[in-house]
């Protein structure tokens, strides 16, 4: 993880206590804050409680599967990234899995270095759809001419310039701006 990046909220979730442990360690030395479960109820309980950036989960398990699991938690919350980790891999099931909407698959046995890669990429994957969501939401709000500049003024002529700006501001051609020394041409 890199600095400066707030902490990533991982559940990992496994009935084999020792792929638990490696994960639990492995993620934390990377920098995560990883909770634990040892199945699929005890993992939507978790997930009703609090947000996760990733769930990694095994697929066969007591009480529920991985599949399900899946299913419960994409009903819960459509934008989360679900890892899916098992010892019985096979390209039927690593494609159900990516059709119910799991953000990758890794088989058993694995490298922590391999998870590290998975991990990473799942969760620089969400930050740019989180920041795609923000520019559309921003795009949708409409173009304010007044956010990111430093422009001030609310007097008739600021406002036509802020409208000539407007005009421009969508055209891929050259404007000539002229005024004054300090009268702020380079804003």
């Amino acid at each position: 993880m890199s600095t400066g990046e707030a902490t990533r909220r991982i559940l990992v979730v496994d009935d084999d206590p020792a792929v638990r442990k490696v994960l639990t360690i492995a993620l934390r030395k990377w920098g995560a804050e990883v909770t634990t479960a040892t199945n699929g109820e005890e993992a939507l309980d978790h997930a009703h409680q609090r947000a996760y950036d990733l769930v990694v989960s095994d697929v066969r398990m007591p009480k529920m599967d991985g599949h399900e699991l899946l299913s419960r938690l994409k009903a819960l919350s459509p934008d989360i990234d679900v890892l899916i980790v098992t010892a019985h891999g096979s390209i039927d099931s690593a494609v159900q899995a990516m059709r119910e909407g799991a953000a990758d698959y890794l088989t058993k046995p694995f490298s922590v270095e391999e998870v590290y890669v998975r991990v990473e990429r799942i969760l620089d994957n969400r930050k740019l759809r989180d920041e795609n969501r923000e520019l559309q939401s921003e795009h949708q709000q409409g173009f304010d001419i007044h956010r990111g500049s430093r422009l001030i003024g609310a007097s008739d002529p600021m406002k036509r310039v802020y409208d000539s700006i407007q005009a421009v501001s969508g055209n891929r051609s050259n404007v000539l701006i002229q005024g004054e020394t300090g009268t702020g041409k380079e804003l």
